[in-house]
């Protein structure tokens, strides 16, 4: 990040909020010259909760890290849930401790009274200490304390019972939903084995947290659609020796077409002998490559990708590709590529080039796998041996 900008986004934020704070150090000094105790205890309060305003930040950095890690909507509000208890007790405690404290060190006993006088107080339990020569100060704290508790209450209350009562909507819902399928199975009277391959596809693609893609799909424009799909092939379209000249608006036009699938372990991807019409991208999960005659060749995985010359070569297939675990696949056929590089002329000129010479010079290293028939062309993967087309 440039430090231009992070000086600029500290200046408009949080810098006039330690500048305040910074009072706390020179009230220090002013209390030497026998300024007015009460006065002093609390501006030290006031501008230590100024301090606190920095916790704002701190909710932000929650939901970067909610998006970074992918956590929960559940684990986040029971994670600000309990910031907010932490924070209003330490601040509370600070608060009543400097007020009430008469002497200038720090005294252990001292503040665990005070700690424990406050979490009673905020628990609504006590009234705070009982003495026939309290001060006006010493008597207005306990009642404020007692009124910030049954607002506390209120607050722990309430997002106690939205994260409890989405959670169990959001369990509901799915269990309606396998429940429904489960019913479906059985009217249908699947067999065993593919009552299996279900629920390992649901498993595999909902993780456990089911979603209606289609209300996501009305939920989100066209163009944020084209982002996400966008994101989430970047790194395999890095892999791809053939689009690796073409400009970043040729590459999320054709990232715009692709086409995502879910593979269950045995489903065959590629068959030798169809002609190649699409390029496979390797989102997550494990596939095998074989021979016509299923010789195994090789495993790819996350972030491989296969097929591309067939977008711009009308061969058969003489390899198979088969799923050996649950797979996402994004696939991009060749009629959607040649209509966005029809506009492209020598791009497309370019990337045919590639393609004939990758495959001139690929197809020797491949005779020796698997015998070559005379009118087909066959060539290998860069990370082990894979069909092109």
């Amino acid at each position: 990040m440039n430090r231009g900008e992070v000086i600029k986004h500290y200046l408009q934020t949080y810098f006039f909020v330690d500048l305040v704070s910074l009072v706390l150090q020179i009230a220090g000094f002013v209390h030497e010259r026998d300024v007015n105790l009460i006065v002093l205890k609390l501006l030290k309060s006031c501008f230590v909760i100024v301090r606190y305003v920095r916790y704002i930040w701190c909710l932000e950095v929650l939901r970067t890290l909610q998006l970074y890690y992918g956590l929960s909507s559940f684990a986040c509000k029971i994670i600000k849930m309990l910031l907010d208890i932490i924070v209003c007790l330490v601040l509370c405690i600070f608060i009543l401790y400097t007020c009430l404290s008469t002497e200038t060190e720090i005294e252990i006993e001292k503040f665990l009274r005070h700690s424990e006088n406050t979490v009673k107080m905020l628990m609504m339990v006590c009234h705070g200490r009982r003495s026939h020569n309290l001060t006006s100060l010493e008597m207005l704290l306990p009642t404020l304390f007692i009124l910030v508790g049954f607002i506390f209450h209120l607050a722990v209350l309430v997002q106690t019972s939205d994260i409890w009562f989405k959670y169990f909507s959001a369990q509901n819902k799915q269990s309606t939903v396998y429940e429904s399928i489960n019913a479906y199975m059985r009217y249908k009277a699947l067999p065993v084995k593919l009552r299996e391959r279900i629920y390992l596809y649901l498993e595999f693609k909902y993780q456990r947290h089911f979603f209606k893609e289609s209300v996501i799909r009305k939920a989100t424009s066209s163009s944020l659609r084209k982002e996400i799909l966008i994101a989430a092939t970047n790194t395999s379209f890095q892999n791809v020796d053939l689009f690796c000249e073409l400009p970043k608006k040729v590459l999320n036009k054709i990232r715009a077409h692709l086409i995502s699938e879910i593979l269950l372990p045995g489903d065959a991807l590629i068959r030798a002998g169809t002609i190649g019409r699409c390029m496979f991208l390797l989102i997550a999960g494990t596939v095998l490559v074989t021979t016509a005659e299923n010789k195994p060749l090789c495993f790819l995985k996350d972030g491989a990708h296969f097929g591309e010359i067939a977008l711009v070569v009308r061969l058969e297939r003489v390899i198979n590709v088969t799923a050996v675990s649950p797979c996402e696949i994004f696939k991009l056929d060749r009629q959607h590529f040649t209509v966005i590089m029809s506009k492209y002329p020598e791009l497309l000129k370019n990337i045919q080039n590639k393609a004939f010479a990758k495959l001139t010079q690929q197809v020797d290293e491949f005779v020796q796998f698997t015998p070559v028939p005379s009118n087909m062309q066959i060539v290998p993967v860069e990370s082990g041996f894979s069909e092109q087309f």
